[in-house]
């Protein structure tokens, strides 16, 4: 059944001279049960087959881990237009195998130069729109690390753009599940078939708009006059604010050129081994750090998961002992996280006196109990610094990539528009972030997280790169606030209890997503894992604030073995791993 998607830009497929025009050939097969994977070269784990395919193909003609990355993207926001695309934004860890170094990139979105002024008349949905990133962050990979033209690594989505690919299950979820009030009448403002209906899982659809878009994207460099037009013209259309619309608009053709600066990482140690993150203490390497600093003193290694039905299931008092140290990283996180560039003595002190201070990582884990949950726990007061105050973290529409290539290089991308569809704009087949919605709603612009001119909002976005001796494991996830406890998850299972890249991603999610938010996966629809059950009643009795159901992560890990790789992609998101 072909489909239309009215008024988005996602059109019928393409049939006859047109779509074999466009005919490709697959060099790697990847099916949507492709979700472990060994290989002797290469790898690339994604949220979506289809664009684990194009990393995969590039990966097989001799590209290296940033062409993947970037044919990856591009696909990803085709395919998953919900979840990240051009309008967003995105950060990257990129180990160099050549230098042994790992860098981390910031592309996080950020609000206009000029915003104070610009948003007191824009609407809601405009105003919460940063300055998109995701592009200039593929252009500086593409500067750094790439081998292949740039307009050959956007191939893959436009083939899939103009020829068509079919709706998954979890894009005609979030279509059905989005009961924003969009315009019918307007580009991008609901999601409707020719029939009036959303389109149903399997449904094909195409997205020419999006796929001449980067096509251009490409040959250009950048985000050409025309193309600035047309989308200025797209944006008014749908909703008030032209003083945003251009200021926005003009940021961001500006940046699109623009270096994007890379770091070295922040790493920590556990486990005998070296995690490294984004450094930025606007981001979820924060909450990764310090509770893996609290989980250093808690002996996880004994707490070995049971077995049973062919899945991994996690004891319940690791599960306890992993959340309690999330919740009070959290706590800390949701108070002091903020953009280093403004305060950055403020950033320093958050950094040396509570991430990475051993002292007070200890004290944390010694507040933890085997069996009582901390009951309302404090932020630490930095000598010197106010806070407005914690205030729990909200995101949602988030997409992974991770990526190995065959000289060793591994790259881990986490990418955003902050919910689902983000601020519900469309433009040229894609929609923009609301990634501005992260700030703190109340908080003045100078205290941690406020909304500023020229500031990135806290994202809990946590791509990882850790080393163990020789080997070297990328891993991510999409996920929201919830990232950072799907990345301590997968990174625990491995590293303590010696589980596979896709054992440790089967196994049931549990974590912390707050200071006080927890929660425990029901697998299935219902508790059908005895030992899954238990861990859940027990936690309620030892007081965790728990909430059961879904837990949809969408990791994807990259581990080098003595023989290759092996990777693991999420079933729950419908990803992928492949490699040769």
């Amino acid at each position: 059944m072909s489909t239309t998607l009215l008024g988005a830009g996602l059109s019928a497929c393409s049939t006859g001279d047109d779509a074999a025009a466009i005919a490709h050939h697959s060099q790697c097969e990847v099916t949507d049960a492709d979700t472990a994977a060994q290989a002797a070269d290469y790898m690339a784990a994604t949220t979506h087959p289809e664009a684990t395919r194009a990393a995969c193909d590039v990966l097989a003609e001799g590209g290296s881990a940033a062409d993947a990355l970037i044919a990856a993207q591009a696909v990803l926001g085709l395919v998953e237009p919900q979840s990240s695309g051009p309008g967003g934004g995105a950060i990257a860890l990129y180990h160099d195998a050549a230098t042994g170094k790992t860098r981390a990139y910031d592309a996080t979105v950020h609000s206009l130069g000029n915003d104070d002024e610009a948003a007191a008349g824009a609407e809601e949905s405009v105003r919460s729109i940063g300055v998109p990133q995701t592009l200039r962050l593929l252009r500086q990979l593409h500067e750094d690390h790439a081998t292949m033209p740039l307009a050959d690594l956007v191939d893959p989505a436009y083939r899939l753009g103009t020829s068509g690919f079919s709706a998954s299950a979890r894009l005609s979820g979030a279509i059905d599940g989005n009961q924003r009030p969009f315009r019918l009448s307007q580009p991008g403002a609901v999601l409707r078939n020719a029939s009036g209906d959303r389109p149903a899982e399997g449904d094909e659809l195409s997205n020419k708009p999006y796929a001449e878009f980067l096509r251009g994207w490409a040959h250009e460099g950048g985000l050409s006059e025309e193309m600035v037009a047309d989308m200025r013209a797209e944006l008014l259309d749908q909703a008030g604010g032209e003083e945003y619309v251009d200021s926005l608009l003009s940021e961001w053709q500006r940046e699109t050129l623009a270096p994007v600066g890379s770091r070295d990482a922040l790493c920590t140690d556990f486990a005998e081994s070296s995690v490294c993150g984004n450094p930025s203490t606007a981001t979820g390497m924060m909450v990764v750090a310090q509770a893996l600093g609290i989980m250093r003193h808690l002996d996880l290694g004994r707490l070995d998961p049971y077995s049973e039905e062919d899945t991994q299931v996690a004891r319940a008092t690791a599960a306890h002992l992993m959340t309690e140290a999330e919740r009070l990283a959290f706590t800390d996180a949701n108070t002091w996280m903020d953009d280093p560039h403004f305060y950055p003595e403020r950033a320093q002190a958050y950094l040396s006196q509570v991430v990475t201070n051993e002292d007070y990582l200890r004290s944390k884990a010694e507040e933890i109990k085997q069996k009582a949950s901390v009951d309302d726990p404090q932020p630490a007061d930095l000598e010197g610094f106010n806070h407005h105050g914690y205030e729990d973290s909200q995101e949602e529409g988030t997409a992974q990539i991770t990526v190995a290539d065959s000289q060793g290089n591994v790259a881990s991308m986490t990418t955003t528009l902050q919910r689902n569809f983000g601020s519900g704009l469309m433009t040229q087949g894609f929609f923009l972030n609301n990634s501005l919605d992260n700030f703190a709603a109340d908080a003045a612009p100078e205290a941690p997280n406020g909304r500023r001119n020229a500031a990135q909002p806290r994202t809990m976005m946590a791509p990882l790169i850790a080393r163990t001796g020789d080997s070297v494991l990328g891993l991510g996830s999409p996920g929201g606030r919830k990232i950072p406890s799907y990345n301590l998850k997968n990174l625990v299972a491995m590293n303590q209890w010696g589980l596979s890249p896709a054992e440790a991603i089967a196994m049931p999610n549990f974590g912390a997503d707050n200071r006080n938010g927890a929660y425990a996966e029901t697998m299935y629809g219902e508790e059908t894992l005895s030992h899954q059950g238990s861990l859940q009643r027990l936690l309620r009795e030892w007081g965790q604030p728990l909430s059961v159901g879904e837990a949809d992560s969408g990791a994807g890990i990259v581990r080098s073995t003595p023989d290759g790789w092996e990777g693991g992609a999420d079933s729950r998101r419908g990803g992928a791993v492949a490699g040769g």
